[in-house]
Order: structure tokens, then sequence, then C-alpha cells
């Protein structure tokens, strides 16, 4: 799952602004959709919690994030998932 415009310190928390000067500023937008997806995958898979399950499920339609499917992760040089 790739959440549409972040940078890599929107994953951080807390980050610094020497991060925030290399890799681009972080958003508390972004950053709260990583916490729902990250704490959505951790409940389905250790808790086999059903609502994080359904959460997970409707990532497709969040237009927030793009689910990646199977190869998409093997980003070659100058190539972005976004872009395919």
């Amino acid at each position: 799952m790739l959440v549409v415009g972040a940078t890599h310190t929107d994953a951080e928390w807390p980050t610094d602004g020497m991060a925030g000067w290399v890799c681009g500023k972080s958003s508390s937008e972004r950053r709260a959709v990583f916490v729902q997806y990250a704490v959505a995958a951790l409940r389905a898979t250790l808790l086999s919690d059903q609502a994080a399950a359904v959460t997970l499920s409707k990532a497709k339609d969040d237009t927030r994030v793009k689910v990646l499917n199977q190869g998409d992760w093997k980003i070659r040089p100058g190539e972005h998932p976004l872009n395919k």
C-alpha cells in the first residue's frame, strides 16, 4: 500500500527537521493515513480483528492510498507506482 503524496518522513513519528529537509516535510494528514492502515494491518494479522480486516478491504476505494498488486513493489529506476 502506498500513501499518495507521502514522503519518507510521513511514516516517522516523531521525525526531525533534518529528515524533513532531506526527504520532504511530513504532513499530519498523511501520517494519520499511515497510522490507520498500519494499525489495521497489525490488528487484523495479530489479533484476527475483523473490523481491522474490513478497514483493509476498503483501502482499494480510499483515494488517499494506492493498493499495490504483487509485482508493483518492483520499482525500477525512474519509475514510481503512481505513474503506472
